[in-house]
């Protein structure tokens, strides 16, 4: 079980490998980035519900970890339920954890598509630099301060599990 775990990770890494250089239309893909992993959590979660002790292991353990930030959870993203189609209407983006007097409440990754061509310079007044001042909009933001840095921290978690756990080569 452990052997196809790996497997099945790795070979869902290759798929998601675009994710480690992110640097924009990340909301255009979180759904794909969690529809991969969520097909292998859900996959998972099947087989420790027929052998509960595998839970112990710290491989499933480090995979769990994962999963509650970059797969399928009620208070995350990826709210969505085992087997659900992820799209960019069920994928909630959730910058602040004050959802009242944000700028970046949470919403839908098709609220922010349907912003992306708003006027650049619109929430100026929350940079401290001028260094982004009047060069993106709100979604740009999110999209490439927010979203592609959430996406490659997921990759680059997936990377480390799977280096962690490679099987050696004796």
């Amino acid at each position: 079980m452990r052997n196809e775990l790996l497997e099945r990770a790795a070979k869902m890494k290759e798929r998601i490998d675009w994710a480690e250089g992110c640097i924009a239309e990340g909301i255009e893909r979180l759904p794909h980035f969690f529809q991969e992993i969520s097909n292998l959590q859900d996959w998972l979660n099947e087989e420790v519900q027929k052998t509960p002790y595998l839970k112990e292991d710290p491989l499933i353990m480090d995979f769990f970890k994962f999963f509650e930030s970059y797969g399928r959870n009620p208070d995350g993203w990826n709210p969505t339920r085992p087997g659900e189609m992820i799209n960019t209407k069920n994928v909630i983006i959730k910058i602040s954890p004050q959802e009242q007097d944000s700028d970046f409440p949470p919403m839908t990754a098709e609220g922010y598509i349907l912003q992306r061509d708003k006027p650049k310079g619109e929430i100026d007044h929350i940079f401290d630099s001028r260094t982004f001042l009047g060069k993106w909009n709100k979604t740009e933001i999110v999209d490439k301060i927010f979203v592609c840095i959430y996406i490659r921290d997921g990759h680059t978690f997936l990377s480390d599990i799977l280096e962690r756990h490679k099987p050696s080569s004796n």
